[in-house]
């Protein structure tokens, strides 16, 4: 997924379409949380408008999560799009907030540092299993309702909940 501005200058007049699979399993060092991630397809599709040249990125793939109830292993499946605008030449501005233009460097197009960024920014801050059940009770503790809450009573407070109803009688 590198180009030279030469190969991409031959590419003017149609556009370049491509489709690759790469290995981004450096992303796990990136980001501790990420347990396993699958080498990821990416189809664009790159084109010059002005002095830019813009790729249209779809990634696909698959990563292993953990839980954020049980931190059991999650399968999270990857299906983003980005668009990624390059300045041919220093005089291009950016079009807005929405617009962020990045330098060519080396006369060549690196896409790979940028479809990781665009994985990383994708990743959730918690995922969980579709089976897994909320945990009710755990190691001193026990979920209740609203109801069974306004019933139960304190048991540090038990005895005088017994010594007004001895008065009361």
């Amino acid at each position: 997924m590198k180009w030279t501005l030469q190969q991409l200058e031959a590419e003017k007049e149609t556009g370049l379409s491509f489709e690759e699979t790469v290995d981004v399993s450096d992303l796990r060092e990136a980001d501790p949380e990420i347990r396993e991630i699958s080498p990821v397809q990416v189809t664009g599709h790159a084109w010059f408008e002005d002095r830019k040249i813009i790729f249209a990125l779809q990634i696909f793939g698959k990563m292993v999560l953990p839980s954020s109830k049980t931190l059991e292993d999650v399968d999270y499946p990857i299906h983003l799009q980005a668009t990624e605008v390059f300045r041919l030449d220093s005089g291009v501005e950016e079009d807005g907030e929405e617009e962020i233009l990045h330098d060519i460097e080396h006369d060549t197009v690196d896409l790979l540092p940028f479809v990781k960024e665009a994985i990383l920014a994708d990743k959730p801050i918690r995922v969980a299993n579709e089976d897994e059940k909320p945990l009710a009770s755990g190691n001193g503790w026990t979920l209740v309702s609203e109801s069974e809450r306004q019933n139960r009573v304190d048991p540090r407070l038990a005895k005088l909940a017994e010594f007004l109803e001895e008065n009361n009688d």
